[in-house]
């Protein structure tokens, strides 16, 4: 054996052993910076998208949405009620705020998208399956009619249970423009303040929550 295949680590068998533990250690350094990624990743977002939780998640939308739409349109249902006694402010309030407490309590299970928009949106941008978008729409439908129902049953049928309609002075293509503005504004609210498809945390609760009340006014 000269000197040179001595110093080589024994010929081309030395290097092939040498380029193995080489690869190793790459592995091993790339299995750990995952496993890292991984720790740090918040458990509530591994479950998001665990299928074996899609029930729980669907049933989180159907009963945000119907909170949501409870408070949203029960405020106007009440306001005409009660002949503007709770007042407009009150009215627009309660639906930022039933949002904020929603995004709370349960964005973090099913991502409080609440509106079939949202759901779309989030899929649109990459950040939620198309595949789980029918479920959430259904869900969301649900549980607006359901509290829909809630009020009819419990007012009748008091200022279209809060249905969206133009205001006086306000043509149809004018109504529509401003809706169709200030959907825009709430949907990308929530796209810069949701973690990937769930808005989740105190930052999109009161940014979200807040957006909805100026909306409202």
């Amino acid at each position: 054996m000269t000197g040179g295949e001595q110093l080589s680590g024994g010929g081309p068998t030395g290097s092939h052993d040498g380029r193995d533990r080489v690869e190793a250690i790459v592995d091993a350094r790339h299995g750990a910076r995952i496993a890292a990624v991984l720790e740090r990743e918040p458990v509530w977002a591994r479950d998001f998208n665990d299928l074996t939780y899609e029930a729980r998640r669907l049933f989180g939308e159907l009963f945000g949405t119907f909170l949501l739409v409870l408070a949203g349109a029960g405020a106007a249902v009440l306001e005409a009620a009660t002949h503007g006694q709770i007042g407009r402010a009150a009215a627009v309030t309660a639906p930022g705020l039933t949002v904020l407490a929603v995004i709370l309590f349960m964005g973090a299970v099913c991502g409080a998208h609440l509106n079939p928009i949202v759901s779309i949106a989030f899929a649109l941008r990459g950040d939620f399956a198309w595949r789980r978008v029918p479920g959430y729409i259904a869900a969301q439908c649900v549980g607006a009619l359901l509290a829909s129902l809630v009020l009819k049953a419990t007012f009748g049928d008091v200022a279209h249970l809060g249905a969206t309609l133009p205001g006086p002075g306000f043509t149809a293509p004018q109504a529509f423009v401003i809706e169709a503005v200030l959907s825009l504004g709430l949907v990308s609210t929530i796209l810069g303040t949701a973690s990937s498809a769930q808005n989740v945390g105190p930052l999109s609760a009161i940014g979200v929550g807040a957006y909805i009340v100026v909306a409202g006014l």
